[in-house]
């Protein structure tokens, strides 16, 4: 089975840090637009929480205010009833999409 998960979207909120396992993450939200126009004309958003670790929070935490397009490459993890995308590769697509 493949756990593997691709988003990509608008940085959206900084959450603030919490402990999992005795490690750190940066739970971040990240806001993402449905494939889909619903009844009155508009796209509606979902808004994905996603766990950052390391280098990876720390780069983010630095650069927010100039992070505003995200690729999230990871994993759905389940942690006290809330399902997580887990990080593990981000792309920073500032510079690739007009906004």
């Amino acid at each position: 089975m493949i756990n593997e998960v691709m988003i990509v979207g608008i940085f959206h909120d900084e959450k603030g840090f919490i402990k999992i396992n005795g490690r750190n993450y940066l739970q971040i939200s990240i806001e993402v637009e449905k494939a889909f126009i619903n009844s009155e004309g508009n796209y509606e958003k979902d808004y994905v929480d996603c766990l950052l670790w390391k280098g990876e929070a720390d780069y983010l935490l630095e650069f927010k205010k100039e992070c505003r397009w995200l690729s999230v490459n990871g994993r759905l993890e389940r942690h006290e009833d809330k399902m997580y995308v887990f990080a593990e590769k981000i792309k920073y697509l500032d510079g690739m999409i007009n906004s």
